[in-house]
């Protein structure tokens, strides 16, 4: 073979090189194969993990989101949410965190790094706000993304506000708020089609606590409840007359087929006030606006940089 042939030959091992490790950037199915998990010979950015994954998960779990970045560099790792119902605008994703830093207003998200690689998001008591899709994104151009939707079920005990649509996918307010001498009404639904193999008796035998405390409705004069069954749906009603100061504190409904356990979303705190009872539960849910400004701004700048 002549030198000029050699050259060839080169040229065309070369190009075939490129050419496939430029279709890498778009199928990491290609690396795996091809290279392995340890993705020797790969210069640039890419996850570990596989893509587009689903997790359905159960309402009040704690879950954790995998995102293993090889070879970061100086490039920045983000997590941002789309849901139907985003912080900011229809259509602009929420930003979770940045590096090691949480930028959502809500508590219970929060970033969490592992050693060597894994750029972790945590979630703790999920609810049904929080089914949507997740993305953990390195600041390439264009970007790069891992996709993880998340579904969660919905409550199988859940406690209503006083206009509350039991479909609705909102979390309930935690807190209710009542004058002396009006009667406490509380709501809670059981969704019965969540619960196997349980009777008619196993669901509509409600159990109200107080203070943690099981309710003794045979000793309590002023305290009734009521149990309507509708379809696939349950509600349970307890009424306290007359309430009082000492009526105060938090309610909790339960199901003695579970052992009278709490459920996370049949929670509510009772407040027993004088006056305006309006004006201190608008006081009691005050947001601050300078944060809400900050999130606006973080996810408009990180949703025009994944557009370019």
């Amino acid at each position: 073979m002549t030198r000029q042939q050699h050259l060839w030959t080169v040229l065309l091992i070369l190009g075939l090189t490129d050419t496939l490790l430029s279709s890498s950037s778009t199928s990491s199915s290609w690396l795996d194969s091809v290279l392995g998990q340890s993705r020797q010979g790969v210069f640039t950015a890419d996850f570990e993990g596989e893509n587009n994954t689903l997790l359905e998960v159960g309402d009040g779990d704690n879950i954790i989101l995998d995102c293993r970045v090889f070879l970061k560099q100086e490039k920045t790792i983000s997590w941002l949410r789309h849901t139907g119902m985003t912080s900011v605008s229809p259509g602009v994703p929420d930003l979770l965190t940045v590096g090691n830093t949480t930028y959502s207003g809500d508590t219970r998200i929060k970033s969490s790094f592992s050693y060597p690689n894994n750029w972790r998001l945590q979630i703790a008591d999920v609810q049904k706000k929080d089914s949507g899709l997740y993305i953990c994104q390195i600041s390439t151009h264009p970007p790069m993304g891992l996709h993880t939707s998340i579904r969660v079920k919905d409550a199988i005990i859940e406690m209503l506000g006083e206009e509350s649509d039991p479909s609705s996918p909102h979390s309930l307010p935690p807190d209710k708020f009542y004058n002396p001498g009006s009667d406490i009404s509380l709501k809670c639904i059981i969704r019965r089609h969540l619960i196997k193999n349980a009777t008619v008796q196993d669901i509509t035998n409600v159990s109200w606590k107080k203070d943690g405390v099981i309710i003794d409705l045979q000793t309590q004069e002023r305290i009734s409840m009521g149990v309507e069954v509708s379809g696939y749906l349950v509600t349970s009603t307890l009424l306290v007359s007359h309430a009082v100061l000492g009526d105060a504190g938090p309610y909790s409904c339960t199901l003695p087929v579970f052992s009278n356990k709490d459920f996370p979303r049949a929670q509510a705190i009772v407040h027993v006030i004088y006056g305006d009872r309006l004006a201190v539960q608008g006081a009691g849910v005050t947001v601050n606006k300078y944060s809400r400004i900050e999130l606006l701004l973080l996810s408009l700048i990180t949703f025009l940089m994944s557009t370019f």
